[in-house]
C-alpha cells in the first residue's frame, strides 16, 4: 500500500482529496468512461475498467516519480467520488506543472471544481515550492476558465507552447 504523501489528505469544508489506489478505479471509470469530460481532457474515454486501473497505476506511479500526481477527490463526509485533482508535469514531462481537475457530470455546478484546485494550488506553492503553476483549457471550455479565474490564476495567453493544440493558459 501506498502511504499518504506529506500533507495528504488535503481537507476542504465538503471535500477530501487523497491519493488514490487501484481500489478506487470504479470511481474512477465513471470519470474517464465519460465522452462529456474527456472531450477537455488530453485522452480518449477510457473503454473498460482495465484501462481505468492502468490509469490509476499510472497516477500512483507519477507520485512516487513526481512527489505529486492527480489525486482522488470525494465527499469529505460521505466518501462519495467526486473526480480528480491534482498536480502534473506538463504534457508528462515537465518541467512546468500544471493544476488539473475534472468533476464527474452528477456532480458538476456545486463548486467542487473550485474548491479542490484552490486547495490544490495552494498545496503545490505553499507546500511543496513549485512555482509557477499554470493551468490549461480549450478555448471554448468556459467552465473551466471560470475556475482559473476564481482560484486567483492570471491568464497568460492562449498557444500550442506545452500541448500540440492550441489552449488557453493561465499561471499563478
Amino acid at each position: 500500500m501506498i502511504q499518504e504523501p506529506r500533507g495528504l489528505p488535503l481537507l476542504t469544508e465538503r471535500l477530501r482529496i487523497r491519493m488514490p489506489t487501484v481500489d478506487d478505479t470504479p470511481g474512477f471509470h465513471t470519470l474517464y468512461s465519460d465522452p462529456r469530460v474527456m472531450k477537455y481532457l488530453s485522452t480518449d474515454p477510457s473503454k473498460s475498467l482495465e484501462e481505468t486501473c492502468e490509469r490509476v497505476e499510472r497516477l500512483i506511479k507519477w507520485q512516487q516519480e513526481w512527489g505529486y500526481t492527480v489525486w482522488l477527490v470525494e465527499h469529505r463526509l460521505t466518501g462519495e467520488f467526486v473526480g480528480h485533482c491534482g498536480l502534473l508535469q506538463m504534457a508528462r514531462k515537465g518541467p512546468e506543472v500544471e493544476v488539473a481537475y475534472a468533476v464527474v457530470p452528477a456532480q458538476q455546478g456545486r463548486g467542487y471544481a473550485t474548491e479542490a484546485a484552490r486547495t490544490v494550488l495552494a498545496y503545490g506553492l505553499e507546500v511543496l515550492g513549485i512555482s509557477p503553476i499554470y493551468a490549461v483549457c480549450l478555448p471554448e471550455n468556459n467552465g473551466s476558465e471560470k475556475v482559473m479565474e476564481k482560484i486567483g490564476m492570471k491568464w497568460l495567453e492562449r498557444s500550442n507552447r506545452f500541448y500540440d493544440r492550441e489552449l488557453t493558459i493561465y499561471q499563478a
